[in-house]
């Protein structure tokens, strides 16, 4: 747990008590007085708090306070199906709109031309959208 974690289960009065803590022995007596177990790098992270009013997060705190990203999180669960496509367009799939569509493999089909301009086909394999859960065996998609 980290030391924002930690501070946010505090109660109000707890919460007015850390506001008078201003060294490390009156943190460590309000610690154990709270039965609040400090590392080191939360020890760090308070005293340096209660000097400059700012606590450092980590990017894991960071995710929290911005409510995650839905890329990340459809990234990890594509890695952890064997997912390593991302598809380009894939928003146009499904009726979500979800731009993260991920396939088992990408193979190239060829370039054409499209009256402007170069487009390259590439075919996506085992599609899946991490928003809705839609699937599809296969999609060529023109880039």
């Amino acid at each position: 747990m980290t030391l924002m974690e930690k501070i946010a289960k505090l109660t109000p009065e707890q919460r007015e008590k850390l506001d008078s803590v201003k060294d490390e022995a009156a943190l460590v007596a309000f610690a154990a007085e709270n039965e609040i177990e400090l590392t080191d790098g939360d020890k760090k992270a308070a005293l340096s708090y209660f000097e400059t009013g700012v606590v450092s997060m980590s990017d894991d705190d960071m995710e929290a306070v911005a409510g995650g990203s839905q890329k990340s999180d459809s990234e990890k669960e594509a890695q952890a199906d064997g997912r390593i496509y991302n598809l380009p367009g894939g928003n146009n799939l499904c009726g979500c709109h979800s731009k993260n569509k991920w396939a088992r493999s990408e193979t190239f089909i060829g370039t054409t031309w499209s009256g402007t301009d170069f487009a390259k086909t590439y075919r996506y394999d085992d599609i899946k959208c991490y928003k809705c859960k839609n699937c599809w065996a296969s999609k060529e998609i023109v880039c």
